[in-house]
């Protein structure tokens, strides 16, 4: 069975420029939204190997004020000049990486820490554009 993320890379994957434009909010794009995607995969590598190392739980998981908002910010700031095409390659990148260092620490011991490291975040998003381009 197909996972979220490979779904939804492959239907990112179809759509053309006026749907990487579409605004999904007031404030972002498609294409801003998946910057900000790959952005949090990008921070769960370093992350998760911290936390592999340390035993510390992740930075966005020390309720109650991460600040979620301004990590995002940055994220879609530092990748607004890429094409949809270059966000899709660094995206499979780290995803793959997260995915190692998982392995690494062991799903069952995430699980026991409570350290939500799923496709939740995925589907939301990817929901959110499915209806926005009414699809």
């Amino acid at each position: 069975m197909e996972d979220v993320f490979d779904s939804f890379i492959k239907y990112l994957e179809k759509l053309d420029d006026k749907d990487w434009n579409t605004l999904v909010d007031a404030n972002w794009t498609v294409k801003d939204v998946v910057a900000h995607l790959v952005g949090w995969e990008e921070d769960d590598i370093k992350t998760l190997e911290e936390a592999r190392k340390n035993g510390k739980k992740p930075w966005f998981l020390d309720y109650p004020d991460p600040d979620y908002l301004e990590f995002n910010r940055k994220n879609v700031e530092r990748y607004k000049n890429y094409s949809p095409k270059q966000l899709l390659k660094k995206w499979k990148h780290f995803a793959k990486k997260t995915e190692e260092e998982i392995r690494k620490i062991g799903r069952e011991n995430l699980d026991k820490k409570n350290w939500a490291f799923d496709e939740s975040h995925y589907l939301e998003h990817f929901r959110q554009i499915k209806k926005i381009l009414k699809e």
